[in-house]
């Protein structure tokens, strides 16, 4: 199910989800990207990136379902994309939805990567997942060659169909950028004379609490 395939459909889903959403942890942390910018070098013209706007989504649900998905009950496992040394990890005890400063609902919602122990949150997963399908929300992008996709990672969802490879020099090709919107801190950086890398195992979620 990695972004280097193409064999499977990589449902809607926000990039490195199992990170914090927001900075706001006693360490400093990873946290999932603000912006994710697709640069096309190449594209197939059947194969489409789908965005869907999660205001869209919520619009779509009642307001026990999305209080629900505001309660620290689910799991979230990290995408193989991002596995590190074939290590997974899954965050437990994590809401699919929090709001960030400007009252903006913000989402770590991933179909193939979320999951719950209790009905209710399963209930809700699927409500998600049903929204997530209706046509009229879907916006089909067929990139061309130098074109810029650029969108807020945490209030859009994105996903990509399967297909089935040619090799022959014109199989989609798109170079995945992520980027905050402030710098992060020194310390989780990859190196500290590089600034634009970082250190992505380094998260709150696992970092061991401070004694006060």
């Amino acid at each position: 199910m990695s972004s280097h395939g193409s064999e499977k459909t990589l449902q809607p889903h926000v990039d490195m989800a199992d990170l914090p959403l927001f900075n706001n942890y006693l360490h400093p942390s990873v946290i999932s990207p603000d912006t994710l910018s697709l640069f096309c070098i190449k594209q197939d013209k059947t194969v489409p990136t789908d965005l869907i706007k999660l205001d869209d989504v919520l619009l779509k649900l009642n307001m026990s379902t999305i209080e629900v998905l505001m309660m620290p009950i689910f799991k979230i496992e990290r995408a193989e994309s991002f596995i590190v040394n074939g290590k997974n990890s899954i965050m437990k005890n994590k809401p699919i939805l929090e709001k960030d400063n400007y009252g903006n609902f913000v989402s770590r919602f991933n179909a193939q990567k979320v999951f719950c122990d209790y009905d209710i949150g399963k209930s809700a997963i699927n409500a998600f997942k049903k929204a997530l399908s209706a046509n009229d929300i879907i916006n089909s992008f067929y990139l061309q060659q130098g074109d810029f996709l650029l969108f807020k990672n945490k209030r859009l969802l994105h996903s990509r169909k399967h297909f089935t490879p040619r090799f022959d020099g014109h199989d989609t090709w798109l170079i995945r950028i992520f980027s905050l919107y402030q710098q992060p801190d020194v310390q989780i950086l990859l190196s500290n004379k590089d600034i634009t890398h970082l250190n992505t195992e380094h998260s709150a979620f696992s970092a061991t609490p401070a004694v006060t």
